[in-house]
């Protein structure tokens, strides 16, 4: 097995959701779309590209099968504070992980997420975390809040705004959470039904995504955010509950992520990059006999 298929198992925790007589598993409704590169595509001996960075290619995955992997934390021994993560995948087909085209969303902490959607105040002081996104390449702050309530369509890498797609325009009146490699939502791409030769991995460098529905968590018929109710410190997204949201990721190589954090030369032509857009709008079901929580 490759590294790289390697990881992509461990990433996704070992969990297959597989769906029984009776089950709606997989079920559900996306699109993802958008223009990428990506190298090394072609079988041997050509190993020819799928577009290139100057000229890049429609892509559509058009998913069929959606899943969401719930591992509950039990918490930081010093505050007790589960983070009780969330993997979500949109895919192509029910097909194993391993032979398929799969965009993953990575949620590191279901309650501070749950905290940026709910967007409560407090006598005017908002109650989810204020942090700001980190850079990838300076591992400092930026001045852009990781959970922006302010309105403002982002500006992505480049200067770019999003992709102009219906789902990738940004909803006024809701958070607007932005992706990155340090980030809490982070975001990756996996194409090895499409280009199964090509050992790459795409990462969001950068790009945003909004929560229509996040189990309970979202408050939109509350509209006074000083009247919406705490989240409470145990908050996960339940069996049975909504996941729907719509997005723009910015594609970059996570061979540069590697190449950074192990402070080695960043290689000088990314394999991978481009946009995509897009949504998803499932509900979370149990796959298995077994899972972390009920």
């Amino acid at each position: 097995m490759s590294a790289v298929r390697g990881w992509l198992a461990a990433g996704v925790l070992g969990v297959l959701a597989l769906a029984a007589g009776g089950c709606t598993v997989g079920s559900g409704s996306g699109s993802v779309k958008g223009d990428i590169f990506f190298l090394g595509c072609d079988p041997p001996p050509s190993h020819g590209p799928y577009g290139t960075p100057e000229m890049l290619r429609p892509f559509n995955l058009d998913p069929h099968f959606f899943a969401g992997e719930p591992i509950e934390d039990p918490g930081d021994v010093a505050t007790a504070m589960p983070t009780n993560l969330l993997t979500i995948r949109v895919q192509r087909t029910g097909n194993r992980i391993e032979v398929n085209d799969v965009l993953y969303f990575n949620i590191r902490n279901s309650y501070e997420v749950a905290r940026c959607v709910r967007g409560q105040t407090k006598n005017g002081v908002p109650q989810w975390d204020q942090r700001m996104t980190t850079s990838l390449f300076t591992e400092q702050p930026t001045m852009t809040p990781w959970c922006d309530w302010s309105g403002v369509p982002p500006i992505l890498d480049g200067g770019v705004f999003d992709a102009g797609s219906d789902a990738g325009t940004i909803t006024p009146g809701k958070a607007v959470i932005h992706l990155g490699t340090e980030e809490l939502v982070n975001s990756s791409l996996a194409l090895l039904f499409t280009c199964h030769q090509a050992d790459v991995t795409g990462q969001a460098f950068d790009g945003w995504i909004q929560f229509d529905d996040f189990g309970d968590a979202a408050q939109p018929e509350i509209t006074d955010p000083e009247l919406r109710t705490p989240v409470p410190a145990d908050f996960k997204v339940n069996f049975g509950d909504r996941l729907r949201a719509h997005f723009t990721i910015v594609l970059g190589d996570s061979i540069v992520v590697g190449a950074i954090k192990m402070i080695m030369p960043i290689p000088p032509v990314s394999r991978i990059g481009g946009s995509l857009s897009g949504y998803f709008d499932f509900d979370l079901e149990r796959g298995r006999a077994a899972q972390p929580f009920p």
